[in-house]
């Protein structure tokens, strides 16, 4: 039984996708009150950095009622927000989704940030 559980286990793990570990949360708020795709998709990317600590926000369009979920790559004084749809359908009305990375960064330059959607 010892060694069913072991590859239970074992099998669950390779299933989890593995993340940066400089990503210490992220987090997704909709707001699903919008009447028409917008004519530019503006990222509006915001960023806080305070010690060792940088929070980043994007917007991103897209259909209703998705989930998302996200992992950062860090290379140099670059940063990519990488996000992906974790549902298999959507909805017909359109949301703005915001996308909120907070990860470690003890760097005292400012990074360039590229937001970047991921193809399952």
């Amino acid at each position: 039984m010892k060694h069913l559980s072991l590859i239970f286990l074992l099998f669950g793990l390779s299933c989890t996708p593995i993340k940066n570990d400089k990503l210490l949360s992220f987090h997704v708020l909709s707001d699903c009150n919008l009447d028409s795709w917008p004519e530019v998709f503006d990222p509006k990317i915001v960023k806080t950095h305070s010690y060792d600590t940088l929070i980043v926000s994007a917007s991103i369009y897209n259909n209703g009622c998705l989930k998302f979920d996200g992992d950062v790559k860090l290379l140099g004084n670059k940063i990519e927000l990488i996000y992906w749809n974790t549902t298999d359908h959507g909805c017909k009305e359109i949301c703005e989704y915001r996308v909120t990375y907070k990860l470690l960064y003890d760097q005292h330059k400012s990074p360039e940030i590229k937001l970047k959607e991921k193809k399952l």
